[in-house]
């Protein structure tokens, strides 16, 4: 039997005139609340302003069991804004609607000396980049031209130039390139890059008639960038041009596995975690002729703390497989990218 969900928009505003602190409003937009509650008040020290906007979490007893701040419509990274924020999210209990099961997600907006309305919350959705979120962008608009930065989820249709890209779990969004010369080139230049890859888009969201259904998609779209999340060869050219050499295995595999035992040992440093900064570290790593791991330095830095982690474990790595030239062991020197990403 298909659930019926409800949709509740509470708007609570809550002057909060104490010392040394601004008036704080809040907006609710949680799909399943059936009325009824508590909101409390964020408690915070600061004269700073900036609306923080807070993706929850909340289950079927109405808790808020997840809250991330710095979503989509917030227009302040302030640490304390940001932590009064999640603290007091996570403090709110909601009624839920008795045919709701399981859990449900949503955001509360914090006002922070800011006015809330429709028109300064979520749905106008556009980072400092000029990007926006898939969730906003499939929610709140109907048409116009957006960028969308997200990761290489699949593709549909070859023909017709669909891809799909992702942001969470959820969020998948068609797009379709628009016609080109080029466009077929674009579309298998893709096809080469690993599923997860970053990429930019930029497109008119539309509706797109694919098979028996009707998706609102981005279309005559183009590819602003798209990165490969692989092991990259420095050395590329060389290494392709020269058939005698044999690359290098990481655990008896090819040097992509090595993505995943890199992700499974990064622990986001927490002074990063706390002030909301994500990137990627392009990291240069030599195998000599060993199969050891050296010389492993920052290409591209993002901030401090999260060039230390990334050379951290790269530097961790256990002993590769050389690679051989006429069937000797030589040296290869890679670079790599250590994406560090909160999933707000």
């Amino acid at each position: 039997m298909k659930r019926t969900f409800f949709s509740l928009l509470l708007m609570l505003a809550v002057s909060l005139g104490c010392w040394a602190q601004n008036a704080v409003n809040a907006m609710v937009d949680i799909e399943g609340i059936a009325g009824g509650g508590s909101l409390p008040k964020p408690s915070y020290n600061s004269q700073e302003t900036g609306i923080v906007v807070v993706k929850v979490v909340v289950n079927s007893q109405g808790k808020v069991i997840e809250a991330m701040p710095g979503y989509t419509g917030s227009d302040t990274t302030d640490p304390t804004l940001c932590a009064a924020a999640k603290e007091a999210a996570l403090k709110a209990r909601f009624k839920m609607a008795d045919v709701l099961g399981g859990n449900c997600t949503g955001t509360i907006t914090y006002g922070f000396g800011v006015e809330l309305s429709t028109d300064n919350v979520q749905g106008k959705g556009v980072d400092p980049d000029g990007f926006i979120s898939i969730a906003d962008l499939l929610d709140y608009h109907e048409d116009g031209e957006y960028c969308v930065r997200a990761t290489l989820f699949g593709f549909a249709d070859e023909e017709a130039r669909i891809f799909y890209v992702q942001q969470r779990e959820d969020e998948i969004l068609p797009v379709q390139l628009a016609p080109s010369a080029d466009a077929a080139a674009t579309y298998n230049s893709l096809k080469d890059l690993p599923l997860g890859s970053p990429i930019e888009v930029k497109g008119t969201l539309s509706k797109l008639v694919f098979g028996e259904e009707t998706l609102k998609a981005l279309v005559d779209a183009e590819v602003l960038s798209a990165t490969s999340n692989e092991v990259v060869e420095v050395e590329r050219r060389t290494l392709a041009d020269d058939p005698s050499i044999i690359p290098p295995k990481f655990k008896g595999k090819d040097a992509n596995h090595f993505s995943q035992w890199v992700t499974n040992r990064l622990v986001y440093p927490p002074k990063a975690k706390k002030n909301y900064i994500e990137g990627t570290v392009l990291i240069s790593f030599t195998i000599n002729k060993s199969g050891d791991v050296v010389n492993v330095k920052v290409v591209k830095s993002v901030y401090p703390e999260l060039d230390k982690e990334a050379v951290r474990v790269v530097s961790m790595s256990p002993k590769w497989t050389p690679a051989l030239k006429d069937g000797e062991p030589v040296n290869v020197t890679y670079t790599y990218p250590v994406i560090f990403s909160l999933g707000y």
